[in-house]
């Protein structure tokens, strides 16, 4: 009976450091309300195919800040154009990127304390076809914390996008600015 005893007291013991340890692991973002900013932006896609090849991007930006770190995020979504039917067309790019950046707010001019970019991961699920030929998809991007103190902070987000063959090099895509976190 001692035994049975001392094993209950062990896992309950045990059973509390697990749940103060998970407790202490918990991200300060978890507390800390998102800011978030939704905004559309269209490229034309400089190509010769007929019928309508712009790319209509919705990224929501998001913010949040808690103790002495703010937190990052962004999620992309785009109805792209209707390409060659069943095939993934890999050359519709030299180069793809997002970048999502954490600025500090302050009297003058705000400067970016931490940016995050996602490229080749980004350009595979851009020239990702379903089997119709529908590049239509979605990215959700990591969340980033980045040091801010006490200072409120706000994010943005960017697309570049460099296409292939039309002789230009990246066209830059901006989205709205977080509000303050």
């Amino acid at each position: 009976m001692a035994f049975l005893k001392r094993t209950a007291t062990l896992l309950t013991t045990a059973a509390a450091m697990v749940g103060t340890s998970l407790t202490v692991a918990a991200p300060a973002s978890a507390a800390a309300p998102w800011k978030c900013a939704t905004s559309s932006r269209s490229i034309d896609n400089p190509s010769t195919w007929i019928g309508s090849d712009d790319w209509n991007f919705k990224m929501t930006v998001c913010a949040a800040h808690g103790g002495s770190t703010a937190y990052a995020k962004v999620t992309i979504t785009w109805d792209g154009p209707v390409l060659t039917s069943g095939a993934d067309d890999r050359t519709i790019f030299d180069d793809a990127e997002v970048r999502y950046t954490v600025y500090k707010s302050v009297p003058g001019t705000d400067p970016a304390v931490k940016s995050q970019t996602v490229g080749q991961k980004f350009e595979d699920k851009l020239e990702d076809s379903d089997r119709w030929g529908n590049y239509n998809n979605s990215f959700a991007s990591d969340t980033f914390a980045a040091s801010v103190g006490s200072t409120k902070a706000y994010a943005g987000g960017i697309i570049r996008l460099d296409f292939d063959g039309d002789g230009r090099s990246y066209q830059t895509l901006r989205f709205t600015l977080t509000p303050l976190a």
